[in-house]
């Protein structure tokens, strides 16, 4: 059972990557400044996926497992920047 929880954990992780792109492509039409996208929570995101990236290479030496945890970090981090990036034009 631990191995079927650790695989469906890694294939919701590969998917889970698909899902950033609606995410950043509603950003870049948005029109008001992106107000309703949270930073902090998107933040928070990447630096969780970061840890646990970090938790899979020590603990289980886990590297592929760790590149996709790092990608969905650097998602969760564009998605970020995006956001401030559509804000500051959106004050100006």
């Amino acid at each position: 059972m631990a191995e079927l929880s650790l695989a469906l954990f890694a294939a919701f992780s590969v998917v889970r990557v698909l899902a950033y792109f609606p995410q950043m492509a509603s950003i870049l039409r948005d029109t008001n400044g992106a107000a309703a996208v949270s930073c902090w929570s998107w933040g928070l995101f990447a630096a969780s996926h970061l840890a646990t990236a970090a938790h899979v290479v020590l603990s289980m030496g886990a590297w592929s497992m760790a590149i996709v945890f790092v990608v969905n970090a650097v998602l969760c981090t564009t998605i970020v920047v995006l956001t401030l990036t559509k804000r500051i034009r959106y004050r100006r």
